[in-house]
């Protein structure tokens, strides 16, 4: 390359343009004269490549419902109410005359599990809903107090506080036959042993599809699905890095009784995409707008002992709605 010439001229400074070197010693100006004279200036090639990591596809599976979520949120400022307000919360609604501000649900279940892996001990789970007539629809909180000689016949009064869990829930999206609720997990290792060890967030989508046409009884479709990554906790305990599914059927007599199947896949990213599954049913009797109680039993379909799965399960619950 010659070095830019420079001189001044009525008190300004002018800079003739850079030029290349060419085959030969001859020189060419860099600024496109070169192309008019039928020479053309040689070329540097520059070779990009992307090659994704770990760390990019986890990061991938995590923020996939988070951007999900914003778009939500953006159309949930402006909610109608009779497609968004939750159904506990419509019912008070229409019994008070007026539009309610919280509605709130307490229930206690006790599972008694075999064989399964360590977020699905056998273990008592008391849950507080708070419903929400607003964009941020549902606050809840799970309060497990887990079995310590953990097995199908454990002794239920022999139990420490498991991992806490908390739900932050979005109203659903208007979307035609379709809609989509936004939710969020958050897991805290408050069990030492009895849990996993690690704070996890998982970030959630669920839906509500009605199958049928005619009014009683009501055939919907609900799916799930929910990503859960550990985030920070004790470092000698497993990373967790899974996708479960919920693909559940259900047929509800209104104000008498719900009969469902679930089945519950789940994809395991700490163990190389193993998957595996089982198969819940449940019966629940409605007595009253404001009692349910419910029986449920689910067993392994296929797959290892993988997060969120087990050989067998019963479990029997009850369900006060204000």
């Amino acid at each position: 390359m010659v070095p830019a010439l420079a001189h001044r001229r009525g008190g300004l400074l002018l800079r003739a343009a850079p030029m290349a070197r060419l085959p030969g010693g001859r020189a060419a100006a860099a600024d496109g004269n070169s192309a008019a004279k039928g020479i053309r200036p040689r070329r540097t090639r520059r070779h990009l490549s992307f090659a994704p990591c770990a760390t990019t596809w986890k990061a991938t599976r995590l923020l996939a419902p988070m951007a999900l979520l914003s778009a939500g949120m953006a159309v949930a400022q402006v909610p109608e109410p009779s497609a968004q307000a939750p159904a506990a919360v419509q019912s008070v609604e229409s019994s008070a005359g007026g539009p309610p501000s919280v509605a709130a649900q307490l229930e206690l279940k006790r599972a008694m599990t075999d064989r399964a892996a360590t977020d699905q001990r056998s273990q008592w789970t008391l849950r507080t809903n708070v419903l929400l007539d607003s964009p941020v629809s549902l606050v809840r909180l799970d309060i497990p107090f887990v079995d310590k000689n953990n097995s199908f016949s454990s002794d239920p009064a022999n139990v420490g506080l498991g991992d806490l869990k908390t739900r932050v829930g979005f109203a659903p999206i208007p979307v035609p036959a379709v809609p989509l609720s936004f939710f969020f997990d958050f897991i805290f290792p408050t069990g030492g042993s009895l849990g996993n060890g690690k704070y996890q967030l998982c970030p959630g989508l669920s839906s509500a599809i009605r199958l049928a046409s005619w009014r009683t009884p009501v055939f919907r479709f609900l799916p799930l699905v929910e990503q859960y990554v550990s985030i920070a906790g004790d470092p000698n305990r497993s990373d967790i890095d899974y996708t479960s599914f919920e693909l559940k059927v259900e047929a509800l007599w209104p104000k008498a009784l719900a009969l469902s199947m679930n089945a519950k896949p789940v994809i395991d990213w700490v163990h190389g995409a193993q998957s595996a599954a089982v198969l819940d049913s449940q019966v629940d009797w409605i007595a009253s707008t404001h009692w349910r109680v419910w029986v449920k039993y689910g067993f392994r379909l296929w797959g290892a002992r993988l997060p969120t799965t087990y050989d067998g399960q019963l479990e029997i619950g009850v369900r006060w709605s204000s």
